[in-house]
């Protein structure tokens, strides 16, 4: 039995893909920025006396090996708890998760049950780990904070919904469900997390939320970090240098595929995103072909999925429908515009062991970084890679605008106008303008975003909420749809997420 010495917080991320090691970080299926603040927050959390239990679920898919343990260990104090939930033998991606949280939130009951412990109080991530707090809240009688990462309603605006696609967009992605569960939990949470005050006023304050956040004083800014250790300033020495070495082997042979040989030496834009639409990799392509200066001066470096050589035709069938879109279009840009030989596109990097070293070798190297993405809730790979001394380039929507700090600490792009990209790009080769950008950008890191920092904001929370008290009543009403899958009627849920979206 552990005994219960300190505060005890159950963190709650229902979605099947977390470990210690070796993080799938654009390869497993929901695997990105969420996943890392999780781990890199836990970890802090520990090192500030917590103990922390990570729930997340438990499956047992050959195709996605590593994620069967039930309980796995990374100190006395903070470990990953996976509850069985739903199908067994496969993973089940977040859309689809729905009807197994009452399952979810039962074996983790049922876990503190068998400890002889109970949390001091939970924190909810993403809309399914929010809805599970909010049932936990019920049956245990312990309150939560929610951090929402990103949220169904801006999702859907940039999907265009409209009333004639929308049954057809929702069968994929779900969004009655989504919706639903983000009421409940921002209805029912002690406290709400963002990472800027845009995310409060833009994210949350979508019409699809209204009266679901009552209380505004439950909102709380603590931005998500990196970490010093792993992430820092390519003036530094490399002391694990076999692995820099190997990292940097690894990215040389991926430039030799694609680049032309007399170009190699240059300096390259870089971008680290899945081919997802919302990411916008195509918008990035459009800006470079449509310069002159950067097509002479730099090369285009893509990270993204786990297959090699995406834009062979012969390798189609190994995306999704959604990433073919995407590489078909990149593969039409790339030969309209005659961009062969001049852009690379590498699969992903070990997040832990080979990406520092590669954001490092990128910044001796001159190169830069860009994050084109339509919206960006945060943009952990910004601060990433601003910590290791890249200058950015980055999307106006979202998060970036309050990490540059407006334009003070990088350039702030218009992702859906080409144009836009291209003169922030050019801008960066200006003699002087890489050095400004990649200084500041550095200080702005060292300031503001550590997971020290973040970790502390965290745990002065958890602390005032226990002491002052936080609500713990139970006696909300939590739609059936959750609580008794066999009784779900889609039709009406799907029916009252067409009136919240559409009657502005």
């Amino acid at each position: 039995m552990i005994k219960k010495d300190s505060m005890r917080v159950g963190l709650l991320n229902p979605q099947g893909h977390l470990r210690w090691n070796n993080l799938q970080i654009a390869v497993h299926p929901d695997t990105g920025g969420q996943t890392v603040y999780i781990i890199e927050l836990a970890k802090e959390l520990e090192k500030l006396g917590l103990k922390i239990d990570i729930f997340t679920r438990y499956f047992k898919d050959p195709n996605w090996p590593g994620y069967d343990k039930e309980i796995e260990e990374y100190s006395d104090n903070l470990r990953i708890v996976r509850i069985k939930c739903g199908p067994e033998d496969k993973f089940v991606r977040k859309e689809d998760l729905w009807p197994f949280m009452k399952e979810y939130t039962a074996g983790i009951k049922n876990y503190y049950d068998r400890e002889g412990v109970s949390p001091d109080i939970f924190t909810s991530h993403y809309a399914d780990g929010g809805l599970a707090g909010a049932i936990l809240k019920k049956s245990m009688g312990i309150p939560y904070t929610h951090t929402g990462h990103s949220l169904g309603g801006e999702k859907m605006d940039k999907l265009n919904l409209s009333r004639s696609n929308f049954e057809l967009i929702n069968k994929n992605f779900n969004f009655h469900f989504r919706i639903s569960a983000e009421r409940v939990a921002f209805r029912n949470a002690a406290a709400i997390i963002s990472s800027t005050g845009e995310e409060i006023s833009k994210q949350y304050g979508h019409h699809v939320y209204k009266d679901a956040i009552k209380d505004k004083s439950k909102f709380n800014i603590i931005p998500p970090g990196i970490g010093p250790d792993q992430f820092f300033s390519y003036h530094k020495d490399e002391e694990e240098k076999k692995i820099y070495d190997k990292a940097v082997k690894k990215v040389k042979r991926e430039i030799a595929k694609y680049i032309d040989k007399d170009r190699r030496e240059l300096p390259s834009v870089f971008s680290a995103a899945r081919f997802d639409a919302k990411k916008n990799p195509t918008g990035l392509l459009r800006a470079y072909a449509s310069s002159e200066s950067l097509q002479e001066n730099v090369n285009v470096m893509i990270v993204a999925g786990n297959i090699e050589d995406p834009l062979n035709p012969d390798k189609r069938d190994e995306f999704k429908e959604h990433e073919k879109f995407i590489i078909e279009d990149l593969s039409d840009i790339v030969r309209n515009w005659n961009l062969k030989g001049r852009v690379c596109f590498s699969p992903g990097f070990d997040y832990m062991d080979e990406m520092p070293y590669v954001y490092r070798y990128a910044a001796r190297n001159k190169w830069i970084f860009v994050n084109p993405a339509l919206q960006e809730p945060f943009g952990l790979t910004i601060i990433e890679a601003m910590a290791s001394g890249l200058p950015v380039a980055a999307t106006q929507n979202g998060g970036p605008s309050e990490i540059l700090e407006g334009g003070k600490h990088g350039v702030l792009v218009e992702p859906t106008l080409p144009h836009s990209v291209r003169k922030g790009l050019e801008k960066l080769l200006i003699a002087g303008q890489w050095k400004k950008f990649s200084n500041a950008g550095m200080d702005r890191v060292k300031e503001k975003f550590t997971w020290e920092t973040a970790s502390k904001g965290y745990r002065d929370l958890f602390k005032e909420l226990i002491k002052e008290g936080a609500d713990k009543s139970g006696d909300f009403k939590i739609p059936k749809y959750f609580t008794k899958p066999e009784d779900r009627n889609d039709s009406k849920l799907r029916k009252e997420l067409r009136h919240l979206y559409f009657k502005v």
